[in-house]
This record gives C-alpha cells, structure tokens and sequence, in this order.
C-alpha cells in the first residue's frame, strides 16, 4: 500500500487537500480489520476512508512513524 499517498495528495488548488502537519497535531489511526478499512484523524477531525482492502483483514498490523 502506498501510505505517503494518502496524505500528500494534492487537490485542485495544489495544495494538500488533507491540510498541514505541524509540530503539535494528534494524528490517530482507526483500522477496523473486520471490515478492512484503515481511517486517519488530525486534531480530532475524521479525515476519511484512507484505504479499504481484504489485506487489512488478515495478518499482523504494526504502527510506525
């Protein structure tokens, strides 16, 4: 999967369409393996379906930064 993908995505203006990260912001993951999804939140805010994928289903998960 291509993580990077996610939050540097660009939008029609050119810029971030997921806004900044800064020194500060609370990132948080919600991955619900029944249903293989994998969500993101910064500060709180709920920034979307990240990925949705049988492989989030299955295996082991391991957080980086």
């Amino acid at each position: 999967m291509k993580w990077r993908s996610y939050y540097d995505n660009e939008g029609d203006d050119g810029f971030n369409k997921y806004g900044f990260f800064t020194q500060g912001c609370v990132v948080g993951v919600l991955l619900d393996m029944d249903r293989g999804i994998l969500n993101f939140y910064k500060d709180g805010n709920d920034l979307g379906t990240a990925f949705v994928s049988p492989e989030l289903k299955e295996g082991e998960f391991y957080p980086f930064i």
